[in-house]
């Protein structure tokens, strides 16, 4: 049976309303982007929200969740690369500073990570109105990659590494993040000193001043600021350098604005 004109234009203003909101935290590594996460998971619980932290569940299960595993929750707390399958490999391989893989392969597999994450979570989740709050995601490509790229003399740029497959999937409009927030300090040296002060240590080959350095360049670029822009995404660039106790009430106030 077909729906009359109003009934689909009421469904439509319905499926739309009922979407989740996402909220994506990204920047240099060290920025404490993990600050902000636990302060809006904190909120969000004071709230009543039922909360999904895919860190525990991947840690306990080994796998992503099944839609019907989402059932009940308001909130899921992701990040990028994930803990199952190809986000595996990255992390415990791809991008080890003792390692030298190409830039494209290494690109190709956060592409195939986020794919998977978004086919599977993401997308079911904010289509049942299950809101999302994570780090990292393509956003952390667009940058990342092609630097890693120019430092190994490869050829990949922006455009590259947003036409790939995984990358491409999770940049439709529909799927884009609500909010970008974007920890920043003015110096780079202030992130190295953090990351060496860690008691984990990542070992990445991200990790390193030079690299930070066009790093912050980038998130805080013109063409990442239109290229959002353009997509109707808001970006804010939040000050994470006063205090630990401001960048939790800043996220605090992002969250809630959200």
């Amino acid at each position: 049976m077909f729906c009359s004109s109003a009934n689909y234009i009421t469904l439509l203003f319905a499926h739309f309303f009922m979407r989740g909101k996402f909220l994506l935290l990204d920047g240099l590594d060290g920025i404490g982007k993990g600050v902000y996460l636990d302060a809006m998971k904190e909120q969000a619980a004071k709230d009543g929200k039922k909360i999904l932290d895919l860190h525990d569940y991947w840690k306990e299960h080994g796998t992503h969740p099944s839609i019907t595993d989402l059932d009940g929750y308001d909130l899921i707390l992701s990040s990028e690369p994930t803990y199952v399958g190809w986000g595996v490999k990255i992390r415990k391989e791809l991008i080890k500073a003792d390692k030298e893989y190409p830039a494209t392969e290494i690109a190709e597999a956060y592409a195939e990570d986020r794919k998977e994450l978004y086919g599977q979570v993401i997308i079911p989740a904010l289509e049942a109105g299950i809101d999302i709050i994570q780090s990292r995601a393509v956003t952390t490509s667009l940058i990342y990659q092609p630097i890693d790229a120019a430092r190994k003399g490869e050829a990949l740029d922006w455009d590259a590494v947003a036409a790939l497959d995984g990358n491409a999937f999770c940049l439709r409009k529909e799927v884009l993040p609500d909010l970008i927030v974007i920890p920043t300090v003015s110096d780079v040296n202030e992130v190295i000193k953090r990351l060496a002060a860690r008691e984990k240590k990542d070992d990445a080959t991200f990790e390193t001043y030079e690299f930070q350095l066009e790093v912050k360049a980038g998130f805080e670029s013109d063409q990442f600021k239109k290229f959002f822009a353009d997509r109707g995404v808001r970006v804010v660039y939040a000050d994470a350098e006063t205090s630990i106790e401001h960048s939790r009430k800043e996220a605090v106030r992002l969250y809630k604005e959200l």
